[in-house]
């Protein structure tokens, strides 16, 4: 943890004693003061309208069964909404929901949870969808001619803005930005070549995510389409097995003998070429870092390495914006050696989730995930493999038949993954999927160059390291 220093008066203190008597508090309030001090101000609530949603009945929530997007403060990351764990509700509960129904260029903040503080940005893309009570929906009006939304969303994910929502926020036993003081937000405005250069930046990273997104999701309907299977249905409720079965295989868990797991996994085998996945790769797992190593989004320096932890998958990639970072002491000290084309597999908690280190990325990898680098690829390349590992038959149903629960988390142990079948369809097909994923992984590459030019940009105006 960084150690900083500074004196505030006492009256100061006395005056917010009923706000926050913390710290950092105190500190990212002077830090704030001196960094604004050149800047116009507006007040985000007098040239936006903000308001919260609700959450509907559960009974009317129901995940990929029903057609409408429903965005919770667990979906809202920065710049980007978690498509891949989206809820739902059907068209009719939408429909009752007509006050909060979303709009494009609407800005959508969390006021709650894990990612309290992130915000994204409503294109025509998103909608239509509505979001629950922990979102915040701000939306400008007429009278921001000086703020545009694609400027205002980059402002609250910059450090200064973030800096400026923790000294906001209400502590009680959970933290939450409380939606009067989220309105007295006081948003600089920038010199005008600096805000279009920041409106700019932040256009061509939202197109390059949407594109991104498109081009790999193209590549799963093309993968699952030549994928010939017999459909998972879970449709036995018992079923009779050997206790040898498990003796011999070492392993405790019903869902390893589930007749139609098995039947939909030999389907696979039965109509395609297969490798396991142990002859074309090697597999590694990650290390935790220290409690007293970990730093936060504002404590880290420069310097500081992304902690990559199971719940920082997001979209196929990983979050630019962890938990936690450490320091470059402590990535030395542990040695991954993540390269670009490694698949990163989720084997702990939240199992299955996969991304690709894509060439920008620098990380220390928590223990809950598993490095997966090919050593052959005389039979696919490393993108396709991604696909495979993607797919809900074949990373997923795999996973799923061999995952076991210690201590309420669920576990997937490396050999586990190391036996998975990997079906190997025509190389046309292959090389087809293969250049959807590497363009889609460009994109992503040059969307985080742009992130990066937008933090300096707001580094060199506002005078606050990152």
């Amino acid at each position: 943890m960084s150690l900083i220093l500074d004196t505030i008066k006492s009256q100061e203190i006395v005056n917010h004693i009923h706000t926050r008597f913390e710290p950092r508090y105190f500190i990212n309030k002077k830090i704030l003061e001196r960094a604004v001090l050149k800047s116009r101000t507006v007040m985000l609530g007098d040239i936006a309208l903000l308001k919260s949603g609700s959450t509907p009945d559960h009974s009317n929530e129901i995940n990929e069964t029903y057609k409408v997007p429903f965005i919770k403060s667990a979906q809202i990351k920065k710049n980007q909404i978690d498509i891949d764990n989206l809820s739902f509700i059907t068209e009719e509960e939408h429909q009752r929901r007509n006050n909060m129904h979303l709009k494009e260029d609407d800005i959508l903040i969390a006021n709650t949870g894990k990612f309290l503080g992130s915000a994204c940005f409503i294109t025509e893309n998103n909608l239509p969808s509505t979001t629950n009570q922990n979102v915040a929906r701000i939306r400008l009006t007429k009278d921001s001619s000086d703020i545009n939304p694609y400027y205002l969303v980059a402002y609250l994910n910059s450090r200064i803005g973030q800096m400026q929502i923790n000294s906001e926020l209400t502590m009680t036993n959970q933290k939450y930005l409380n939606m009067d003081k989220l309105k007295k937000f006081k948003i600089p405005i920038p010199e005008k070549k600096e805000l279009i250069y920041i409106t700019k930046q932040t256009k061509k990273y939202i197109s390059h995510d949407f594109e991104s997104r498109n081009l790999l999701s193209k590549a799963e309907t093309i993968f699952q389409d030549n994928l010939k299977v017999t459909p998972y249905k879970n449709s036995n409720i018992s079923w009779t097995v050997n206790l040898s079965t498990f003796y011999d295989e070492q392993i405790f868990t019903p869902m390893f003998t589930n007749p139609d797991i098995i039947n939909t996994l030999d389907s696979i085998i039965n109509n395609h070429r297969s490798i396991k996945l142990s002859d074309i790769v090697e597999i590694s797992k990650g290390n935790e870092v220290e409690g007293k190593d970990k730093k936060e989004l504002l404590e880290k320096l420069s310097s500081d390495i992304p902690f990559i932890r199971t719940t920082d998958f997001v979209n196929s990639e990983l979050d630019l914006f962890p938990d936690y970072y450490a320091s470059q002491d402590i990535y030395d000290e542990f040695e991954q050696d993540t390269n670009y084309g490694d698949i990163l597999f989720t084997k702990d908690g939240k199992i299955a989730q996969v991304a690709i280190v894509n060439s920008s990325d620098k990380m220390i990898i928590a223990s809950g995930i598993a490095r997966i680098r090919m050593t052959n690829t005389d039979y696919c390349s490393p993108e396709y493999l991604f696909i495979t590992l993607k797919n809900k038959y074949i990373g997923q149903l795999q996973a799923l038949k061999s995952t076991v629960v210690g201590a309420n988390i669920p576990h997937l142990k490396e050999y586990r993954i190391l036996d998975f079948d990997i079906p190997l369809m025509d190389k046309d097909i292959m090389d087809q999927i293969s250049k959807l994923v590497k363009d889609a992984f460009k994109l992503k590459d040059k969307k985080n160059e742009l992130l990066e030019n937008i933090n300096n940009c707001f580094k060199a105006i506002y005078k606050i390291g990152y």
